[in-house]
């Protein structure tokens, strides 16, 4: 009598049990936004003698490099003009104040990746790299 009793309880708890959450469906690809860099913290940075580079991986498996170096008293819109003059026209977006770049696409191709590296400058002047979705 007592083993029923179990396998009854064992077996009815089974079947009153709820059913296990269907997993959700994958989302689709949606397009998300754009890369920025945000050179602000820069501006504040007085006498420097810096190095950026920027590495910019795009949709076709290719990697591009980009490098800027400046001495003397901090310009930031020299320096995103430099970076500029690698993209097209319709793939980069400046802000008013030239302290913020928009990188929409690379001679065409949709960016994947942006890495940004300084040499020779404290880490809280460092620019923001903002990937599609982070503003």
């Amino acid at each position: 009598m007592r083993t029923i009793a179990i396998v009854l309880l064992l077996i009815g708890s089974q079947l009153l049990a709820a059913p296990a959450p269907r997993p959700k469906p994958p989302k689709p690809e949606t397009f998300r936004g754009f890369w920025e860099i945000d050179f602000n913290p820069l501006a504040s940075a007085g006498m420097v003698n810096l190095g950026i580079d920027i590495t910019v991986r795009t949709g076709d498996g290719r990697t591009h490099r980009l490098s800027v170096g400046q001495s003397g008293q901090v310009l930031v819109a020299p320096i995103i003009d430099a970076f500029a003059g690698s993209f097209q026209k319709e793939d980069l977006i400046i802000d008013p104040a030239k302290t913020r770049m928009t990188l929409k696409s690379m001679k065409g191709q949709q960016i994947l990746g942006v890495d940004l590296v300084l040499r020779n400058l404290d880490q809280k002047y460092h620019p923001v790299v903002l990937p599609p979705g982070r503003r």
